[in-house]
């Protein structure tokens, strides 16, 4: 004899479809999730909040500028927005953001204790510069790739590839990179 009734098959019936339901629903809810989307479904929602693919095919860094297309746009152009947009972009536990404001209207934003490719920075300013209110001049300023604190300014002897070589043509260091 089964231990089964009627009235339990009737339940079972009406509650399975609404289980395949629920878990439609969660996988939907995962891919619409910033947090959790992969792939083409968050490529989607990067689209829906601005921020293109342009060739970033690693799901976590795009994840990462996804976020700070986000801050761009509810920005009200505040120090701290600034410094949470570079730190999203760069993502880099060594760097250190320093701000200097220049006058009406004007600051650099340097990263330091890094260096930065030049598309890496050129990434970082075109959204800082969606970041800042109206008419503010915004500088970003980074080490090149190849060199650091430790190796700015400072004359060793060698001219290949420096920036400042003395009047004999030896000497010379590698000046921070800046862009406006």
């Amino acid at each position: 004899m089964s231990s089964v009734t009627n009235a339990q098959r009737f339940v079972a019936a009406l509650v399975t479809p609404l289980q395949d339901l629920e878990t439609l629903w969660h996988q939907t809810r995962l891919m619409r999730d910033l947090n959790t989307s992969v792939g083409v479904h968050l490529t989607t929602l990067g689209k829906i909040v601005g921020k293109q693919r342009e060739g970033v095919s690693d799901d976590e860094v795009f994840r990462r500028l996804a976020r700070a297309q986000i801050v761009v746009n509810n920005s009200s152009g505040s120090i701290d927005e600034l410094i949470q947009i570079a730190e999203l972009v760069v993502f880099d536990d060594d760097a250190d953001y320093v701000i200097e404001n220049t006058g009406v209207a004007a600051l650099y934003l340097r990263v330091e204790g890094i260096s930065m490719s030049m598309e890496l920075a050129l990434t970082l300013l075109r959204l800082l510069r969606r970041a800042v209110l109206g008419g503010v001049r915004i500088v970003l300023q980074w080490f090149p790739e190849g060199v650091d604190e430790d190796t700015a300014f400072q004359f060793d002897g060698d001219t290949e590839d420096t920036a400042f070589p003395d009047t004999n043509g030896i000497g010379g260091g590698m000046l921070i990179d800046s862009m406006e």
